[in-house]
């Protein structure tokens, strides 16, 4: 009888009465080899925690609990208990995934039903690995190394979840697939260069480019960076294939030199992996010259990283500046995300990664953040690329957020050359036209041949600088006392208008400038609403309770110049407004006003004109961009003779 017990125990574990190791092993010996087994290995993630905090009677416990509720899940099964908090399930007989599927959705499930602690609870969770129909031939010790190396993925990739070893069986196929082949790949130049457009989306042109690169084997297939690149980031390949790539980049731009296109600021990703090799900015130094082309055709992206690296990290951006290339921390917000890094950093560029973009409907929380993502790069004197616009809704968003820069497939996907040199031309900008107006005594542009014509008394005095006059404007009556300048100088497309504006008299809602056309009238009112000024758009077709779009600035006063702009995208509908060289306001989805009638300036139909002085009129046939807008602020007020506020 004593014998009989002391066997018993030698296949039992003593704590949860569930076979141990040794009761495995001797019940998968009695099985048929023809027999099928599913085996599911669970371990119970932050075990040791548990232990560590609330003592090891709370973890015993809690395996009694484990034990409890997979009987109740699965009890027609093998259970046993193999390891401190490892548990292995055998289910006999042929299954359907689908069936094998809910049974490891309802054991991770499980958890939150587990008769122990709510501060247990918060603290684990299960991850499971799972053999699908394995035939009993297979030895015990295979079945068991399967499954737990499935379960070792699912907590590898964020525990709470189960993992198929079919899966893993697959990508270990697939790497050996990508390693056997990868270095012959080079060799038969099997990798070629995509370009993906970046997009200025306050001017609807292309910026720059960002190089990537797709496998084309031999087999046929063509795979994409995201299948291969994570294989080589961790077998140590990538600097090889990127120091491949970024060669035959080169050589590409040195080929289609003599094409506009070429020239074009190129992101091109480099894995962290290189800032450990102190040889990596003199070869890529020496691959520009061997080809001929600058660095500064360059901006390598490099992923943000941990921040025990950021001294090589810096030291690494500052070698790259001092060799002439640009810089991009990329993918910002996927990983380690550290605003203090971006402080410490030399970088010109911050791409901020998809993911962290989501939807626009994500929330205000998000927007917020995104918004002052945007602020803090300005701040630091970074552009700002934010990654994957997949709709015009985000594009609108980032717009009026005070985003430029913008990648994705709302744009065009990876191009390959031909491909890019087409969209090149379809979405480069035209050669920037400006009509500009200095009020030295006439009415004349620089051309003279875009002169305005007097509605009126004007006068003429001294401008915002002594090296230009001004335009007095005594006001009156509506339409009155004003000057109405050729229509054709704002065309039909995208435009900016800048001046500066002194007002004698404060006058609510005149326009200093307006244009009307048949649908609609475009006008900026430096006195308007609340005391503030504004860029205003009217759907003349609506009545008074509709159809207006307002980008609202800041509050306006007399007796002091004032330097505005407002800018108008017809592509976007995008509208802004600056103050003093910055962007204090903007609506975005206005309506397209084509076809002007009039262009006044000083006064509008519904209003008293203007009293005041204008200098510096400007009109381009293009959307300003916020740092040219503050360029035009700073030529005036660096002059000596200056006689506005400075900020």
């Amino acid at each position: 009888m004593a014998k009989e017990k002391i066997e018993t125990l030698a296949v039992l574990d003593y704590l949860t009465l569930l076979p141990n190791r040794s009761g495995l092993y001797s019940f998968y010996s009695g099985l048929s080899i023809q027999e099928y087994v599913t085996a599911m290995f669970l371990d119970i993630d932050n075990f040791k925690r548990v232990n560590d905090t609330y003592g090891h009677q709370v973890g015993d416990e809690l395996l009694k609990a484990v034990t409890k509720d997979l009987q109740e899940i699965v009890p027609d099964a093998y259970i046993a208990r193999i390891g401190g908090d490892e548990f292995v399930i055998l289910i006999i007989g042929q299954r359907e995934k689908h069936e094998i599927l809910e049974v490891a959705e309802e054991i991770c499930d499980s958890v939150e039903r587990l008769a122990v602690s709510p501060e247990v609870r918060s603290v684990i969770s299960l991850s499971v690995g799972v053999l699908l129909n394995e035939k009993a031939e297979t030895t015990i010790d295979d079945v068991l190394f399967k499954s737990d190396s499935a379960m070792y993925c699912s907590k590898k990739t964020g525990k709470n979840r189960y993992t198929f070893y079919e899966q893993i069986q697959e990508e270990m196929e697939f790497k050996a697939k990508v390693e056997s082949s990868m270095q012959q790949a080079i060799e038969d130049n099997e990798f070629k260069i995509y370009f993906k457009p970046i997009m200025n989306i306050v001017r609807s042109r292309i910026e720059a480019v960002e190089a990537s690169i797709r496998w084309f084997r031999k087999d046929g297939e063509i795979w994409s960076p995201g299948r291969f690149l994570s294989i080589m980031e961790k077998n140590g390949f990538v600097t090889v294939l990127e120091r491949h790539a970024f060669e035959r980049l080169c050589w590409m731009k040195d080929k289609y030199k003599d094409m506009e296109c070429s020239h074009m600021p190129t992101g091109v990703n480099m894995s962290r992996k290189h800032l450990y090799r102190r040889s990596f900015v003199k070869e890529l130094v020496g691959i520009t010259e061997k080809y001929g082309v600058s660095p500064s055709e360059f901006v390598i992206e490099i992923a943000e990283i941990h921040g025990g690296d950021k001294e090589i990290l810096q030291r690494t951006i500052l070698e790259l500046k001092k060799a002439g290339f640009g810089v991009a921390i990329d993918n910002f917000g996927a990983g380690y995300s550290s605003l203090a890094l971006l402080t410490t950093t030399e970088a010109d560029m911050l791409k901020l990664d998809e993911n962290f973009l989501g939807t626009v409907q994500d929330g205000k929380s998000r927007d917020i953040i995104i918004e002052n993502l945007i602020k803090m790069a300005k701040g630091l004197h970074m552009n700002l690329v934010v990654e994957g616009i997949k709709t015009k809704q985000q594009e609108q968003f980032l717009a009026g957020a005070g985003c430029e820069l913008a990648e994705g497939v709302y744009y065009a996907g990876a191009l390959n050359q031909e491909e890019f040199n087409k969209f090149y031309e379809e979405h480069k900008e035209a050669d920037a036209k400006v009509v500009s107006y200095h009020f030295n005594g006439n009415l004349d542009d620089e051309t003279g041949k875009n002169s305005g014509t007097v509605s009126g008394e004007i006068g003429y005095g001294k401008g915002i600088v002594d090296s230009v006059g001004s335009l007095k404007l005594p006001g009156g009556e509506q339409m009155t006392n004003v000057v109405h300048l050729p229509k054709t100088i704002l065309g039909n497309e995208s435009y900016s208008v800048s001046l500066w504006v002194k007002a004698d008299r404060l006058n609510n809602w005149t326009s200093i400038i307006m244009a009307n056309s048949n649908i609609g009238f475009a006008s900026l009112i430096p006195y308007g609403w609340q005391k503030l000024s504004m860029f205003r758009i009217k759907d003349t077709r609506l009545d008074e309770s509709g159809g207006w779009y307002d980008a609202l600035g800041e509050e306006f006063y007399a007796k002091e110049w004032t330097h505005f702009c407002a800018t108008y995208n017809s592509v976007t509908g995008l509208s802004r407004i600056y103050q003093n060289g910055r962007l204090v306001g903007s609506v975005d989805n206005t309506l397209a006003l084509t076809n002007h009638k009039i262009v006044v300036l000083g006064g509008d139909y519904y209003k008293p004109s203007f009293q005041g002085e204008v200098s510096e009129l400007s009109v381009y046939n293009c959307v300003l961009m916020e740092n040219e807008v503050k360029k035009i602020y700073d030529h005036y007020a660096k002059d000596p003779t200056f006689r506005g506020k400075k900020q």
